[in-house]
């Protein structure tokens, strides 16, 4: 998946420095009975980008790995 930032270069600050990403997704599931169980991992690619604003000046490299998991029942 590709997610184009929206946060333009004069917003930009350290708290959040969001730039354009690639994420790659794989996930797996199993049921049985009433249960599930559901695990993902997500690995997102951010592009590096530069800023120069009022509020900061430099370089952002960012990469992020995001694990999930479900149990679920059903009544």
């Amino acid at each position: 998946m590709y997610d184009n930032n929206p946060v333009l270069e004069k917003t930009l600050d350290p708290r959040l420095p969001d730039s354009d990403q690639h994420n790659v997704c794989i996930g797996v599931g199993y049921k049985r009975s009433r249960f599930t169980i559901d695990a993902a991992y997500l690995a997102a690619f951010y592009e590096d980008r530069e800023v120069n604003n009022d509020v900061f000046k430099g370089e952002y490299e960012s990469f992020a790995h995001f694990v999930i998991l479900s149990i679920g029942y059903v009544f």
